[in-house]
């Protein structure tokens, strides 16, 4: 999950470069992946309507909250910003048992090689 967060990151901070919809709507994918995995966790447990939208509501600010470390200027033009948007599309399209087990795709894993050099 730490590795989703970081590519996550990468992708809302490339947002500012010309691949910004890309990259936007890879995360938004990735994000709307993992919202569903874990409404389909909870299918069993008795939540109020007001605890499901609390749920809801932090399940968004996950997303959100891994914009505020990260600047336009340190975003302009990187160069990993491909293999993140392979790595979070591929991520979106596993089953969501995959993505609890921590099963990585060949597009995230070229993405921590290269990420590796920088």
């Amino acid at each position: 999950m730490r590795k989703t967060i970081a590519i996550l990151a990468l992708a809302v901070a490339c947002g500012a470069n010309g691949h910004a919809d890309e990259l936007s709507d890879a995360a938004m994918a990735m994000c709307e992946k993992a919202r569903q995995c874990a409404r389909q966790s909870m299918a069993g447990v008795e939540l109020s309507a007001d605890m499901r939208a609390l749920v809801d509501q932090q399940l968004m600010q996950m997303c959100d909250s891994m914009k505020e470390p990260f600047t336009d200027a340190a975003a302009r033009s990187h160069p990993l910003h491909g293999p993140a948007v392979a790595c979070l599309r591929s991520m979106a399209k596993q089953s969501c048992e995959a993505l609890d087990g921590g099963e990585e795709t060949a597009a995230c894993k070229r993405y921590e090689a290269l990420q590796a050099d920088y």
